[in-house]
């Protein structure tokens, strides 16, 4: 075949009566090059296949199959939607792996052992049949399901369908459907006071979590025998676990859209003047009547007519003051909020809390005297003003600038 392949060419450029014409040779060669590309959907799927259990049993990171943009698209607005939901499987392939159809599988299992088969049973439908343990005396067979379409010049997964019953369910389709049951939770979450129906009694309480406080006020306190007590505020509440002998444990729900503490704020918590008190959070229950401090409330700030800025001052005696304020601000606008050093006696961390209560600036462990929201939404912003370190507490004034464009 080739040879005729050869003469054919030869003809054609005599001919022709052509010069430059390319050589059998060359003819012969250049096909090569482009023969690893799949002229199928079917040779697609088997060759990912190939890559994920050659990478396997090299224990290197299992690649991915090559997805549509709509698939991918969907996997990141599930993790986007996940996030805050830590205490159960959520998104893609959190119950299972999404390529083996399966939690258990055996070790070694490789593309040989498993017996793997492929088969085009529709147009760009490619069912894969393997076995995961073909260790066990009894063969079970895992089916996945990859419709695929082409896109981009080259055949991609744009949904991964597995059996249930006698059906089959689609990917995409359970993770909207996940998303919508989480957004469901988060709009019920939102509007739950965790107070109401909660067991204990009521207390003055306060959690401050890397310098912000998240409670100050009244709380619901279920204490057991050994000390360990939850704490439920309006939107927040808080687990302290007793580990050992004066030293506890203690996790919270960490933003008002989530319904458990899952998580941890530190495992060193110790009591010091009625409250516990670890590296990263201080959480106090008093009764009422021994009620330290009392609720520092909210200054409102006011822009001059025609300004788009205010400057604020105020005073800190050590890490454990704070000083709040309230912003109005409209929808889709920039809000900066600045600390002039030159105008201070220390620096301080800001902390802004949204309209929706949740966090709307960065929360890290080391100081940030700016904080940026952009872009905001309608309503009342609350500004915190707090000692950035509390290894070196400092007395003083300080002084901030406001800026909403």
């Amino acid at each position: 075949m080739k040879n005729q392949v050869s003469l054919a060419v030869m003809a054609v450029c005599v001919f022709l009566s052509l010069t430059g014409c390319a050589t059998s040779t060359a003819a012969e060669k250049s096909p090569v090059k482009t023969v690893e590309k799949a002229v199928t959907a079917a040779d697609t799927v088997r060759g990912f296949y190939e890559r994920y259990f050659a990478a396997a049993a090299n224990n290197v990171l299992t690649p991915d199959i090559a997805m549509s943009k709509a698939f991918k698209a969907d996997i990141q607005k599930s993790e986007q939607a996940c996030k805050g939901h830590n205490d159960e499987p959520c998104g893609w392939g959190a119950d299972a792996n999404p390529y083996l159809n399966s939690q258990d599988y055996d070790d070694k299992l490789s593309y040989a052992s498993s017996g793997i088969r492929f088969k085009e049973t529709a147009p760009n439908t490619v069912r894969v049949d393997l076995n995961v343990t073909p260790s066990a005396p009894q063969v079970f067979k895992n089916t996945i399901v990859f419709k695929m379409v082409r896109e981009d010049g080259q055949w991609v997964a744009d949904d991964i369908l597995y059996p249930e019953g006698k059906s089959l369910y689609s990917t995409r389709k359970a993770l909207a459907d996940e998303r919508a049951s989480l957004s469901k939770a988060v709009q019920t979450a939102q509007g739950k006071d965790w107070r109401k129906g909660a067991d204990g009694r009521e207390v003055d309480c306060s959690l401050k979590v890397k310098g912000k406080t998240y409670l100050n006020g009244t709380c619901m306190y279920d204490a057991d025998k050994d000390g360990s007590f939850r704490l439920f505020g309006d939107k927040y509440f808080v687990y302290l676990n007793m580990l050992e002998k004066g030293v506890a444990g203690a996790s919270w729900n960490g933003t008002s859209q989530a319904s458990h503490a899952q998580e941890l704020l530190g495992e060193d918590f110790k009591l010091k003047k009625g409250c516990w008190v670890g590296k990263n959070a201080e959480i106090c229950a008093l009764d009422n009547k021994q009620a330290a401090k009392p609720i520092n409330k909210a200054e409102r700030i006011q822009f001059a007519k025609g300004a788009s800025s205010a400057t604020v001052t105020g005073k800190l005696a050590d890490f454990d003051t704070e000083q709040n304020y309230v912003m109005g601000v409209g929808k889709g606008q920039t809000m900066t909020v600045e600390q002039l050093d030159n105008k201070s006696d220390g620096k301080v961390s800001i902390y802004i809390t949204d309209p929706k209560g949740e966090n709307a600036n960065d929360m890290d462990l080391s100081c940030h005297s700016k904080a940026t929201v952009k872009p905001t939404i309608a309503g009342d912003y609350k500004i915190q003003v707090v000692e950035c370190k509390k290894a070196d507490p400092w007395k003083g004034k300080y002084t901030v600038r406001v800026n909403v464009k």
